[in-house]
């Protein structure tokens, strides 16, 4: 309010005011009586002022006199100053502050050219504030002293080139995904790249390509090379009675070297040096003719859309010499859209809509008059909240982030508000050319590319997203500056484009082909192995990517067999045990891990219940059951005469994260010499062989496995025992999720156990185990993963998920071999008390030897 005071006063110490006004007054072509309304006086001075400027001095004091509570409303409509101007955030030429009478961020002098008479010479830093008159909108397009600077050399000199070889580093050169590939001499020419930590995007893959920024401004050097090829001049457009877009004071090359300037090792590179421009020059600057159309920006910001654009440079604004028009001008919507209206016509709405539609990202430098509230066209989601995401403001900040001493602050635009580079920042230089081709300026005017050249990095990565998305994205991941949180002066904070590629928040799996279709948390999704599908994934899995979103819906690539986790806790005892002699008489053995098993065994029947690995171990079953993760088995044999036996097993299982059954028959031989052999068939829900697929990786699964046991034995000596058995089976598989089947999986193990009483202990007895746990070897595996976003079509962000649906074909090389030792002894002198000890090594090829040790009691009764 003080400002709005100040600003009256020195308005009414420049006129003279007549002393006193008659019962009429004619104004110009206006004629006011003291009968018109309020809204009819308003009306016909604000469009006399529209077509003579310079009645604006005059209009001002009838109303002071007459009616001063107008006043504040005819300077809103009318950019509320002597002579409103469009501005273009000020830079300053890098130069030492006594040279410039001042710090080189506040003001700067500059030769007046010729015929511009009566024109300010000074122009205050506010993108360009070359003060040019536009239908009495003077447009500051304020880079401080290009002109002196376009005199005086390339200012500021800034990076160091380099320095020079010197033999004997044998550190290898870093590769194009190392941030460091990108950190030339050419990059650290301007700080604000490594300040927004551009090498990280870079080396992610962003660099602008395939991205069109629009950049409405004052023109470029078309000759320049850091330009040469990046141009879409059938879409460029002058709005000045010249059709060249050629820069005549050096503001618009400056600019659009942030923002694109090639990457050529000469000079420095822009933030997205892959990117293509299309040029709109209708911001006057310092040898610009006086006006430029009237529908420069509804104009440009249809033809950026139509020409492919998605995010759009504006570093200029409206003002005067004395401060710039604010979003905090105007106490609601009403008054803002009519200042749009006056200011560009009713075409400006039809122009935003045509962008929003577009996704067409326009990016404001805030101003720098040091005002409390940015700029009102960057804040324009304040009162038309329609358009958050769609425009941003730019605060200018130096190369210790501190806030430079010209730049407006964020203010009540804060939430569509973020800080960038724009002190002392090098670029292109107007007519520059090899080494003589930079120029080091300052204002909010150069903060703003920052941002607009960061969207064009983030949409070439993610094309598919929408410019509310990545609004958001360059908002939420700025480093939080100033007071905690989105605060008034850095708005959301300075620009950080390593944390802006980084996932947001929780990451998620398509489970369909919509990115507004149901998703599962990644942090809930897993494939916890058995022992026996542990390899086989492995193999499977390991060459293939798929996609996870954050909370954005970019899409992250990630290996699929990060979801693998092991599920193995080493060897299992029930593999290493001897397989148990026929003996009268009634015995438990009891596992700590496994639980229990209760069996009689005699010559002519026998039976065994509990827990399926404790009974696998007592009755000497190796087969698919033991996959059955906490399953209980039930045995019943009986005795076929001639030293044979039948035996029917049935397992079941409704513990941990799936359930199974498996059943077998088998003929069974005893005696000095024997044999066996065994069919059976294994279903399991929700797991495979004992794998349990948990969240996006796979749900509703059935899978069948058909198994085949074959075995051989012999005494030796009336006291050694050889015992060899093996499986076979196959599995077919099927489930939705990303592994969604599998067909043909063929699985085999096998054990060689060789045993003989300890001498001098009765009923002891000592054994040497080899075993080849179940392990799938080949087949085939089917994956049904998402792999891709689908790109924005003609603007329009779409929510498409790309899948992919392949079978793999696999082979599984990796087989463990546990070795050990067993070891069978009385506890209490006689057979009814037993303690079995076994311990060894798993060996797997190519990997660490895993020790393991196994314990086991028996009780006869």
């Amino acid at each position: 309010m003080l400002k709005k005071l100040l600003v009256t006063t020195m308005l009414v110490t420049a006129v003279a005011v007549p002393p006193a006004w008659g019962q009429m007054t004619q104004i110009g072509q206006v004629i006011i009586t003291p009968a018109q309304s309020d809204e009819f006086v308003i009306e016909q001075l604000v469009s006399l002022y529209r077509s003579e400027p310079a009645t604006y001095a005059e209009s001002l004091a009838f109303l002071q006199a007459q009616r001063p509570y107008l006043v504040d409303r005819f300077n809103k409509l009318t950019l509320k100053g002597p002579a409103p101007r469009v501005s273009k955030p000020a830079a300053t030429v890098a130069a030492a502050p006594e040279a410039a009478g001042g710090t080189a961020a506040s003001r700067t002098t500059r030769p007046q050219p010729a015929g511009a008479a009566g024109k300010p010479t000074t122009a205050t830093v506010y993108d360009r504030q070359a003060s040019q008159q536009n239908n009495g909108l003077f447009i500051a397009l304020g880079v401080l002293g290009l002109a002196a600077a376009a005199g005086g050399g390339g200012g500021g000199g800034g990076g160091g080139g380099g320095g020079g070889g010197g033999g004997g580093d044998n550190t290898p050169e870093p590769t194009p995904d190392n941030p460091a590939f990108f950190e030339t001499a050419e990059y650290k020419r301007n700080f604000g790249l490594a300040q927004i930590k551009a090498s990280t995007r870079y080396a992610a893959g962003g660099r602008g390509q395939n991205v069109k920024i629009a950049v409405l401004d004052g023109g470029i050097d078309l000759n320049n090379s850091e330009f040469a090829g990046k141009i879409d001049l059938a879409n460029s457009k002058s709005y000045f009675p010249d059709p060249s877009v050629q820069d005549n004071d050096g503001h618009g090359t400056h600019v659009s070297g942030i923002l694109a300037a090639a990457r050529n090792a000469v000079g420095t590179h822009g933030v997205a040096f892959e990117s293509q421009l299309v040029i709109f020059n209708g911001i006057p600057g310092e040898f610009d003719p006086d006006d430029s159309s009237e529908i420069f920006y509804a104009d440009s910001l249809s033809r950026a859309a139509d020409a492919g654009a998605r995010v759009m440079n504006h570093s200029w604004g409206f003002g005067n010499a004395v401060r710039d028009i604010t979003i905090a001008d105007f106490a609601d919507r009403e008054e803002l859209e009519a200042e749009l209206e006056f200011l560009f016509g009713p075409e400006i709405f039809t122009a935003f809509e045509t962008a929003k539609a577009a996704n067409l990202l326009s990016v404001f430098a805030a101003g720098n008059k040091s005002q409390p509230d940015a700029s009102f066209l960057g804040a324009i989601p304040v009162l038309m909240p329609e358009y958050a995401g769609y425009f941003l403001s730019v605060i200018a900040v130096d190369d210790a982030n501190l806030p430079a001493s010209f730049t407006t602050r964020c203010g009540i635009a804060k939430d569509h508000c973020l800080a960038a580079p724009g002190v002392n920042i090098e670029s292109t230089k107007l007519g520059g050319s090899g080494s003589d081709n930079v120029v080091a300026l300052s204002g909010t005017s150069m903060a703003a590319p920052h941002v607009t050249g960061a969207a064009a990095l983030l949409i070439s990565q993610w094309p598919e997203l929408d410019s509310p998305t990545i609004a958001n994205l360059l908002l939420d991941t700025a480093t939080d500056l100033g007071a905690p949180g989105v605060d008034e002066v850095y708005g959301h904070g300075l620009l950080n484009i390593a944390k802006a590629v980084k996932p947001a928040g929780a990451l998620m799996v398509y489970d369909g082909t919509s990115v507004t279709g149901p998703a599962t948390p990644l942090a809930e999704s897993a494939i916890v192995t058995s022992g026996a599908m542990e390899g086989a994934l492995t193999a499977a899995l390991t060459s293939r990517e798929m996609i996870v979103g954050d909370r954005y819906n970019r899409g992250y690539a990630m290996a699929m067999d990060n979801l693998l986790v092991s599920g193995t806790q080493g060897p299992s005892a029930s593999m290493m045990v001897e397989t148990l002699n026929a003996a009268t008489g009634l015995r438990m053995a009891g596992f700590a891990a496994s639980g229990r098993a209760y069996g009689v065994v005699r010559d002519d029947f026998r039976t065994w219940y509990g827990d399926a690995k404790a009974v696998a171990t007592s009755a000497g079953i190796l087969d698919h059951s033991t996959l059955l993760e906490g399953g209980t088995t039930g045995q019943f044999g009986v005795s076929l005469g001639s030293g044979w036996d039948a035996r029917m097993t049935a397992t079941f299982s409704d513990e941990g994260s799936g359930r199974g059954d498996a059943f077998s028959v088998g003929l069974h031989g005893s005696g000095l010499i024997r044999a066996s052999f065994g069919v059976g068939q294994m279903n399991e829900q929700d797991q495979v062989l004992g794998t349990a697929f948990q969240g996006a990786s796979g749900r509703d699964g059935r899978a069948l496995t058909n198994f085949v046991t074959l075995g051989a034995g012999a005494t030796l000596g009336g006291s050694l025992d050889i015992d060899l058995q093996a499986v076979f089976g196959q599995t077919d598989f099927s489930q939705g999720g990303l592994v969604a089947g599998g067909r043909n999986m063929a699985s085999s193990g096998g054990r060689l156990s060789i045993s003989r009483p300890v001498p001098g202990l009765s009923g002891g007895r000592i054994g040497f185990n080899v075993s080849m746990p179940i392990v799938v070897t080949e087949g085939t595996l089917t994956v049904d993963m998402p792999v891709q976003r689908a790109a924005a079509v003609d603007g329009v962000a779409s929510a498409a998920v790309l899948r992919s649906r392949e079978d793999i074909e696999f082979q599984n090389d990796v087989q463990p071999v546990d070795v050990g030792m067993s070891f069978t002894l009385p506890i209490d002198g006689s057979r009814d008390f037993g303690l079995q000890l076994d311990g060894g090594y798993r060996i797997i090829s190519g990997a660490e030897s895993q020790p393991f040790f196994g314990i086991a009691f028996t009780r006869r009764f």
